[in-house]
């Protein structure tokens, strides 16, 4: 009867160990996930921001600016 508990916590212990190591990794994952939207996201955010309070930029500037948000919006960096 001994063993036979025995055995059930060590089963027990290897699901608990499993779900620990699944949360690890979907904590793990939803972290990365959430750095690679937020660094996009601020470069439209200040470079929509300088087209808006910035009244004196040339055009070469603006087209800039809303090429940097084109390609961060698409997810692409270069």
């Amino acid at each position: 009867m001994l063993g036979s508990l025995l055995g059930l916590i060590a089963v027990l212990m290897r699901r608990i160990s499993r779900e620990l190591m699944k949360l690890q990794l979907r904590s793990d994952f939803l972290s990365g996930v959430s750095h690679d939207l937020k660094t996009p996201l601020a470069s439209i955010l200040l470079h929509s921001e300088l087209l808006v309070s910035c009244e004196n930029l040339s055009d070469e500037e603006r087209r800039n600016c809303c090429q940097v948000i084109a390609r961060a919006a698409s997810g692409c960096t270069t």
